[in-house]
């Protein structure tokens, strides 16, 4: 009857045509309502998705013979400093299932193997969590929905972060109110946002294998945009001498992004196979930076990269 009703309604509302388009906009966003922040009454707003896909060259195999030492390193350590626990959580499962090949890598030492792996990991099964992995760049690679879809959960993120800097107004949930800041420019809403944070927010090309928003001469994707808020919100309560520490960096997307706002005393803390991909992704996203992995001698001004007993 709940459905029966609702048809009549959309009839005695605007007759067939508003019906027709109920259920063209059900059919599009009816199991994502939750999900996107915004509503879409024209449907997915333009947008499309870009990849590249990367080859490794001799700098590569410097900064993979790097990573390989400092998790040895750190392999070798945590026998002592790891916690004895009894039970299996979330990140033992992923060692299992996810990181199993990476870590085979890993324990063969052969830092060519390790840089091919990681410059296009974001196909691979080990950024699971991380990004998506091999699953979910599968999904998104052979359906054309998906791919609009994923386009516009990133220009969600991006409209929101707009409306949080007071670029755009903030939309009201009242219902029947016209909703027109997902259909804005997305590289407008860019330049808005660069010149209000006073930085460029495009991230650098060195992201293999992940689909993002394509913008100016590269894009966004979720992470991005939820890293670069982060950051903001650092900037605007503490000032640039203040040394930060972040547990479970991710990729260290926080720190390329905090670097972009001055700061140049950043710490990492995360678990040894993570800090393998985080120093990958920061060697290359920040090379006139100074990187600094486990075991290396530590520097006044850096990005550390460290284990997560170092945060003692």
């Amino acid at each position: 009857m709940l459905i029966y009703d609702r048809v009549v309604a959309a009839v005695r509302e605007g007759g067939v045509p508003l019906l027709l388009r109920k259920i063209r906009m059900r059919l599009i966003t009816s199991y994502d309502k939750n999900f996107f922040s915004h509503s879409m009454p024209k449907g997915f707003p333009h947008g499309e998705l870009r990849i590249e896909t990367f080859v490794v060259n001799e700098k590569d195999v410097t900064a993979a013979e790097r990573i390989l030492a400092a998790y040895r390193k750190a392999s070798t350590d945590e026998k002592q400093y790891a916690p004895q626990k009894s039970y299996t959580d979330a990140w033992d499962d992923n060692r299992d299932v996810h990181h199993s090949d990476l870590l085979k890598i890993l324990h063969s030492h052969n830092p060519r193997r390790l840089a091919d792996y990681l410059s296009n990991m974001h196909r691979q099964k080990s950024t699971y969590g991380v990004s998506g992995g091999a699953a979910e760049f599968r999904r998104i690679q052979s359906s054309s929905y998906l791919r609009k879809k994923e386009a516009a959960a990133i220009k969600d993120v991006l409209v929101s972060f707009a409306e949080a800097l007071d670029i755009v107004p903030y939309e009201t949930v009242v219902p029947y109110i016209k909703k027109k800041n997902i259909y804005v420019d997305s590289s407008l809403l860019v330049t808005q946002i660069e010149n209000r944070l006073g930085i460029e927010i495009i991230p650098p090309k060195v992201e293999g294998g992940l689909f993002k928003l394509s913008l100016k001469e590269w894009g966004l994707d979720f992470r991005d945009l939820w890293c670069l808020y982060a950051a903001w919100r650092i900037s605007e309560a503490v000032t640039r001498d203040v040394p930060i520490g972040e547990i479970g960096g991710g990729l260290g997307k926080i720190a390329v992004y905090a670097d972009r706002f001055g700061f140049r005393d950043y710490s990492i803390f995360d678990l040894p196979v993570m800090n393998v991909m985080a120093a990958w992704h920061l060697i290359n996203a920040l090379p006139d930076t100074n990187i600094v992995l486990y075991g290396e001698p530590n520097r006044e001004k850096a990005i550390r990269i460290l284990p997560y007993w170092e945060f003692a």
